[in-house]
């Protein structure tokens, strides 16, 4: 009987000739998760700050982290609060980025969710590499409709169609596929569909996120929020479904040969337990998979099938 062989740490992927080498950024919003995964980064590497871009609000609490940091940025420009979920791009914010675009080779996009398309298409036209937080396309306003629902698959096939013409790339931060054991497990079932040519049939998906927000924090709540209708897969919940569809790719990659059964068999029985919504179908954007969701808020767990568009 055949074994799986045992899992083998891969060498990373070197960078393509062709990537440039990006030694100065533009910020837009310097929150949480910034402080907490790229502000690092960008002082270790010695990498410079040319603009951030943050609201009003926030301004105290950006001064505060930037006292007494190694890494300052050379401009900070702020606009005003109830402008974060426009739609559009802030006319101080789009002056500020085209006043300063000599002055960086990459943006990093870590704004409030539904402010990061503006930004994205901004970055695309102007050929400028962008890093971008999930998700990348959030209707904005946002709301709880079907029309609201159609608007996630229009407006991310326009900014598909940009990512596509631009000669800028754009990456969809989705780190838990960089884990050492996601990575191993996944490299563990790809070889084991391989050899066995037997599929993923079902996959069971539980995420807690480690912390309980009391019913008053679902109100209050500005960090991962849910006061502003999306929810849970719009914040760390994404990280999950995009996990599903890197597993569910192994059927595809591995099972090709098995093309009459995969077609009665799309992929796998999901089974999701976590605060979830209807999700009109993933796509993809270079280079990870990408769910964008109609609805926010909790609900006990959804059974559905997934597949390259997925139906509840």
């Amino acid at each position: 009987k055949r074994q799986v062989s045992r899992w083998r740490r891969r060498q990373p992927l070197q960078d393509k000739e062709n990537t440039p080498m990006i030694r100065r950024v533009a910020i837009i919003g310097l929150g949480p998760h910034n402080r907490r995964i790229y502000y690092p980064q960008l002082e270790r590497r010695n990498i410079v700050v040319a603009l951030v871009i943050d609201i009003e609000g926030q301004r105290e609490s950006v001064e505060g982290f930037l006292q007494g940091r190694r890494l300052q940025p050379e401009q900070v420009v702020y606009i005003p609060t109830e402008a974060r979920d426009d739609p559009t791009m802030h006319p101080t914010a789009a002056a500020a980025l085209q006043a300063a675009r000599d002055r960086f080779d990459g943006i990093i996009i870590s704004s409030e969710p539904s402010s990061h398309q503006p930004y994205l298409r901004w970055a695309l036209e102007h050929g400028v590499p962008a890093l971008i937080d999930k998700p990348p396309i959030i209707p904005a306003p946002f709301a709880l409709t079907a029309e609201a629902a159609k608007r996630i698959i229009t407006e991310f096939d326009e900014v598909l169609a940009l990512a596509e013409a631009s000669p800028a790339s754009v990456a969809v931060t989705v780190q838990r596929r960089a884990h050492p054991g996601y990575k191993f497990v996944h490299e563990y079932v790809s070889e084991f569909v391989a050899q066995h040519g037997v599929p993923i049939s079902y996959i069971d998906i539980y995420h807690a996120d480690g912390m309980w927000c009391m019913p008053g924090e679902l109100s209050t709540r500005t960090y991962h929020p849910y006061r502003h209708g999306y929810g849970k897969l719009c914040h760390s919940g994404y990280h999950f479904l995009d996990l599903l569809m890197w597993f569910n790719s192994i059927n595809e990659a591995c099972c090709a040969h098995k093309a009459a059964h995969n077609a009665a068999h799309k992929a796998p029985l999901v089974l999701v337990h976590m605060p979830l919504c209807r999700p009109p179908r993933s796509a993809t954007l270079v280079p990870v998979g990408v769910l964008d969701l109609v609805q926010g808020g909790l609900c006990r767990g959804v059974l559905f099938r997934a597949s390259r568009h997925i139906h509840t």
